[in-house]
């Protein structure tokens, strides 16, 4: 460590000379007190050759990956060979579902084994205090004798922390400063600087931080993790990875489509984080870490891009009064125009924007799923089609370890699954949340500065840990806002909370302007099988559907929220 002090003092020095020298001499010279920092690195150290039995385990998560934009998945004009060669040898769950679209509440149902109003991971930043840490997969883990490592690139909204049962931390710093810190880039000396090594030092909120934009290189954050593993003891490892390339903005430093609509964005991030995939697992595989592992590819949840069927619900396929219809908002396709609106196609039920923002959008909620084992004990490589959950993940990995299960799980073991295929006897339920949801960020085109300043009273920064979280009052206020639903077999049902929006609707004039209405809170029904729906429980479809079992199920599970 006392390198690491010399050449973070060092660093601070050679920027401010740097920045001086720049004025008078130019690049060049910059250029060469930037190699001669680089002589200042410290020389990596190798671990020791492995000496136990336990098979590492690695979860690697893709932040916002949509099943469906792949191509294992069906989607033949995006490459993905990474992903793909290992969906194809692994054990693959097609119908996998996240309980809320969002990263932070995601991951803590995935080390928990629990759904979010058990475990109290209600929304991104939720606080601490209400979250349930005492037993975590992780922590499980490291009681059997693993290393435990986590490491992810945007930390701003997922507070992960050593509390979960993690003994190490990789990735830009987290915390406030992170928030402040972390986009204050865009000035030539500190673009060059991220570039080099020595950054991770000298700009610890910067290097690897996938939430600086215009200067994240892809790269850097397999950088930090192939460092991590380098240090790591001669013990079992347990790594849980998250890469976020493939969230909002879906651009980076070395982005070629920032002028493009958002689903192309999107597609040109998902070709890129399966590129950082592919070196990762070289990393690995170079580590050692591979060659006796169990590893689980996974994505937090999915995303709806203003794509049409990015929603259930089309009118074309609504039965029921359909006066009830205008309580359904509309979102903008993205492939509309923005120089001219036409609200009769331009607008549509059919298709929605973000993570977590309506439970009628399981784009939102689809996630990618597989189990791989490298070495012997091979999982046979099939897929797998009926409905599970990420919380299932830490029971499946338990059980396969011979390790006791986690006491309070809503998950269950797909280990039977691994080794024998479909082995399900029953339909279960699921149930599925959203989280905060603001206009601003459903749309096409979002702007930072306008949900920043929507958002910014919403969150307190805790004194001993910097780490920003909800404030109590309005995270109870945000919970009592949420839409709620349950899926069981063939079928969806869904409440909305009453609430207000803003429509289009044309005044006296004939001109059309946005006026805000409220909507009382209504369901909406669907048949997951044939895209039939409706919205309320008298009509006489939903007559067909087994609505006393559904509506008793969600009130049930949801108790007083309802």
């Amino acid at each position: 460590w006392s390198n690491h002090y010399f050449l973070f003092g060092s660093g601070v020095f050679w920027v401010v000379a740097s920045i001086l020298i720049f004025r008078k001499v130019g690049w060049v010279l910059f250029g060469l007190i930037a190699i001669n920092s680089l002589a200042l690195l410290p020389s990596a150290r190798h671990t020791a050759g492995n000496t136990y039995n336990q098979p590492n385990i690695i979860l690697i998560g893709l932040d916002s990956l949509r099943p469906d934009f792949t191509g294992f998945y069906g989607k033949q004009d995006i490459h993905t060979p990474a992903i793909d060669a290992f969906l194809n040898e692994s054990t693959s769950f097609s119908q996998a579902y996240t309980p809320l679209a969002r990263t932070f509440p995601a991951w803590v149902s995935i080390l928990t084994a629990q759904h979010p109003i058990h475990n109290g991971a209600r929304n991104n930043l939720a606080d601490a205090t209400n979250i349930v840490t005492q037993e975590t997969l992780s922590k499980q883990l490291q009681h059997a004798g693993y290393y435990t490592l986590y490491a992810s690139d945007e930390k701003r909204f997922s507070n992960i922390t050593t509390a979960y049962g993690f003994d190490q931390l990789t990735g830009p710093n987290m915390g406030i400063n992170d928030f402040i810190l972390g986009s204050l880039t865009d000035f030539p000396v500190s673009n060059l600087l991220t570039k080099l090594p020595i950054a991770k030092f000298i700009l610890p909120y910067t290097f690897a931080n996938r939430a600086a934009i215009i200067t994240y290189q892809p790269h850097q954050m397999i950088t930090l993790i192939n460092s991590a593993l380098m240090q790591r003891p001669d013990k079992p490892l347990f790594l849980a990875v998250h890469l976020c390339l493939t969230h909002w903005p879906y651009t980076w430093a070395n982005s070629s489509t920032k002028n493009d609509i958002q689903p192309l964005q999107y597609q040109h991030s998902v070709e890129a984080i399966d590129k950082q995939f592919s070196e990762l697992l070289d990393v690995l595989k170079q580590r050692g870490a591979l060659e006796n592992s169990i590893v689980v590819l996974l994505s937090d949840h999915g995303t709806a891009l203003g794509l049409p069927h990015d929603t259930l619900l089309d009118k074309k396929s609504y039965l029921g009064n359909k006066a009830y219809l205008k309580n359904v908002s509309v979102s903008k396709l993205s492939s509309a125009s923005s120089d001219n609106i036409d609200f009769k196609h331009d607008y549509t039920i059919n298709t929605s924007y973000g993570q977590g923002t309506n439970v009628v959008s399981l784009k939102q909620y689809h996630v990618l799923l597989a189990f791989n084992r490298y070495g012997e004990n091979k999982f046979s490589a099939q897929r797998i089609t009926t409905p599970v959950s990420l919380t299932d993940i830490a029971p499946t990995l338990l059980a396969l370890l011979n390790l006791p299960a986690l006491k309070h799980s809503d998950g269950i073991s797909l280990a039977a699954s691994l080794q024998y295929g479909n082995v399900f006897q029953k339909s279960r339920a699921f149930f599925i949340e959203t989280g905060d949801s603001l206009s601003e960020i459903e749309t096409d085109h979002i702007f930072v500065e306008k949900v920043l300043a929507k958002k910014v009273g919403l969150y307190r920064v805790d004194p001993q840990t910097s780490l920003l979280t909800l404030d109590p009052l309005a995270e109870k206020a945000l919970i009592k806002s949420k839409q709620r639903a349950i899926i069981l077999g063939d079928w969806l049902l869904a409440r909305y909370p009453a609430s207000t929006q803003e429509r289009f609707v044309v005044d006296n004039q004939k001109n059309m302007r946005l006026k805000t209405v409220t909507v009382p809170a209504y369901y909406v029904l669907v048949n997951l099988k044939t895209g039939r729906w409706t919205i309320g429980l008298d009509s006489s479809f939903a007559k067909t559907a087994p609505i006393a079992i559904l509506s008793k199920k969600l009130h049930r599970f949801y108790g007083d929220e309802m």
